[in-house]
């Protein structure tokens, strides 16, 4: 079966300030390497990417993680929507959604969400959240995203949705550089 990564790597990043926060060091190497390295290292392939930035192109191409472009400024759901049509056109089974801005994940964290009986999302004190595994029969339901909340609001009203407890810890999403520390 073939299960893609799809890393969503294309925000505005404007809480963080001027700097690109994807670009952003952390532990010797950029926050969009860290989340990227960490899908790979899950095992799915192929690995794809929504940009809309040059920097965070460059890195993840050099990993050899296939990007699609979306326009600086589009809304989360539109970068996954660009994301899951892709892994689609590639024959896709299934889906692993993950952030950019998310490098306290570990390989041990996917592959508990990998191993779940699909549809599965990480959930923290009972509130979903990324990243998700999603099954190819699945995926019109999420190319009906809308606005910036992503897969959030779909994967909540999916039949069978495994919730997969996960350290608050590895969930952080990274919105301020000070979340770095």
């Amino acid at each position: 079966m073939i299960t893609a990564g799809l890393l969503l790597a294309a925000g505005a990043s404007r809480r963080f300030g001027q700097a690109d926060k994807l670009m952003s060091r952390w532990r010797g190497a950029t926050m969009v390497e860290h989340s990227a390295q960490c899908m790979i290292a899950a095992g799915v392939t192929p690995m794809i990417a929504t940009v809309s930035a040059e920097g965070p192109a460059q890195v993840l191409a050099q990993m050899g993680v296939r990007l699609v472009w979306v326009p600086h400024g589009a809304s989360q759901s539109e970068s996954l929507i660009a994301g899951v049509q892709h892994a689609s056109a590639l024959g896709a089974k299934a889906l692993l959604i993950g952030l950019g801005d998310m490098p306290f994940l570990s390989v041990p964290d996917l592959m508990q969400i990998l191993q779940a009986p699909a549809p599965a999302i990480a959930c923290r004190d009972g509130q979903i959240m990324p990243p998700a595994f999603v099954p190819q029969h699945m995926f019109a339901r999420l190319l009906q995203a809308k606005g910036d909340r992503g897969a959030g609001p779909i994967l909540r009203e999916m039949p069978g949705l495994s919730q997969i407890s996960l350290p608050a810890t590895h969930l952080r999403d990274i919105d301020y550089p000070e979340d770095l520390l």
